[in-house]
């Protein structure tokens, strides 16, 4: 019986949740989807170093400083039945300015959200990659 009711579990966490490409068809199937217009997005940018290890040779230490960015989207005063919410991303290791070139190209950014819950959303970030 435990067998059987985590595997079940497992395969419905693993129909909601998000792919390495995307969102899993379960959620852009089920959840309602709005496009966030780029006015009212916003991102929150931390850079920080981090040292690499490059090639060499075997038992040699070369490293190089590598300049690196995490990311936020955010969307605040989303408009729902009467009420205002806010989204938030994922962390996405890219610099602001890569990512508003990003969006600007694509005009907008699509957010699936759980219609009678919206603490439960998921942002496209698809075209990120």
């Amino acid at each position: 019986f435990f067998v059987t009711a985590y595997l079940l579990y497992s395969f419905i966490v693993a129909r909601k949740s998000k792919t390495k490409n995307g969102l899993s068809k379960y959620i852009k199937d089920n959840y309602s989807k709005a496009a966030l217009p780029i006015e009212g997005i916003k991102i929150l940018t931390r850079d920080y170093f981090e040292n690499e290890e490059v090639g060499g040779l075997v038992g040699t230490n070369h490293y190089k400083e590598m300049h690196k960015y995490i990311s936020v989207i955010t969307y605040d005063n989303f408009p729902y039945r009467g009420k205002k919410y806010s989204f938030k991303s994922d962390p996405i290791e890219l610099s602001d300015s890569e990512i508003m070139s990003m969006i600007k190209k694509k005009g907008s950014i699509t957010v699936y959200f759980d219609g009678a819950d919206l603490a439960t959303y998921y942002f496209d970030l698809s075209f990120l990659n």
